[in-house]
């Protein structure tokens, strides 16, 4: 990445830092998103083209245009991507620091399974969501909510 600075910024303008369910754990998402192509291959070219870039349309409000997200859902890069743009923010710094606990906790926890088999009675030891992944998880909900707070 060239200019992590600008890559912060447009985080903090256009972008999210959040963390969603996906099925039992809690999934980290970097994102932008604009109606403009050219804008997210600009971002995209602009970190180095990692990230994944997909197309949304409305199917129920064709009325509306469509959006193009620029995206970074694994646990390694999101982090690395923090870490890199981190001291840029000028805001969501504290989803930033959530989403990075998430990620190291999540490498951890696939370390510690590696050769196990999904879903056996060890595996689901290591990698049960416990009360501190509803704990981010509900506070990122929070910060991230429209509207008055």
């Amino acid at each position: 990445m060239d200019n992590p600075e600008a890559v912060a910024w447009v985080i903090a303008a256009e972008g999210y830092i959040t963390l969603m369910r996906n099925h039992e754990f809690v999934q980290p998402r970097i994102g932008v998103a604009n109606t403009q192509k050219d804008f997210i291959d600009k971002f995209h070219e602009m970190v180095g083209g990692i990230g994944h870039i997909y197309y949304y349309k409305h199917k129920n409000h064709p009325e509306h245009n469509g959006k193009y997200f620029w995206e970074l859902y694994s646990a390694g890069e999101c982090l690395g991507f923090l870490l890199e743009i981190g001291n840029y923010l000028p805001i969501k710094q504290e989803q930033a620091t959530i989403v990075i606990a998430c990620c190291f906790k999540a490498l951890n926890r696939k370390g510690q399974a590696k050769g196990l088999k999904r879903g056996t009675p060890e595996w689901k030891l290591i990698c049960q969501p416990d009360n501190e992944d509803n704990v981010a998880y509900t506070k990122m909900k929070e910060l991230n909510r429209r509207g008055p707070k």
